[in-house]
């Protein structure tokens, strides 16, 4: 999942450069491009979720994506991590499959009205929508897995505008906690 995560997103920026036929694309930038995908390859240890968030944000940013970040990533670290790696994921396919220029992500909380709590993650996008239902497959599928590891709902919206929404139950007091 990692390799597909980082290469996948890695090589729709590269893709997105060639689509739009920038000239003269400055070679550091590709060759940074393409250090950045090897050395979070070589990374045995998990990184944390802002430092992985923000190297999402860089990296699209490059090609003229805007990933528009609002509210904060859940005080669990693993939860966290969670959102960090769906929002790469729903921006690599957001640039892939709908050339999306402007990717938003809604981090919040949720109190449900039988108490339970949720840390909540909504990301959508202004690329074209998806005709008809989505197929399942890498990286649905996987954000998908990733989330049911947690006992998290997800759910795809086709859009207009596509959007992917996942929400983790908290512990009982963790927003008290994080607020």
């Amino acid at each position: 999942a990692r390799v597909h995560d980082v290469i996948g997103q890695r090589l729709s920026i590269l893709h997105r450069y060639g689509e739009d036929g920038v000239p003269n694309v400055p070679f550091e930038q590709v060759a940074a491009l393409i250090a950045g995908m090897s050395a979070e390859l070589r990374v045995r240890s998990e990184p944390d979720a802002a430092t992985e968030l923000s190297a999402v944000i860089d990296a699209f940013g490059l090609v003229g994506v805007e990933i528009r970040p609002d509210g904060v990533l859940p005080a669990d670290p693993a939860a966290a991590l969670l959102f960090a790696r769906v929002v790469r994921e729903c921006a690599t396919n957001a640039v892939r499959h709908g050339r999306a220029r402007t990717v938003d992500v809604r981090m919040g909380e949720a109190v449900a009205e039988d108490g339970a709590r949720y840390a909540t993650l909504l990301v959508s996008n202004d690329g074209v929508p998806c005709a008809g239902v989505p197929r399942p497959g890498g990286g649905l599928t996987g954000m998908r897995v990733a989330a049911e590891g947690f006992g998290a709902s997800f759910a795809v919206c086709p859009g207009p505008p596509f959007a992917v929404e996942v929400c983790v139950p908290l512990p009982v007091g963790r927003l008290d906690e994080t607020s």
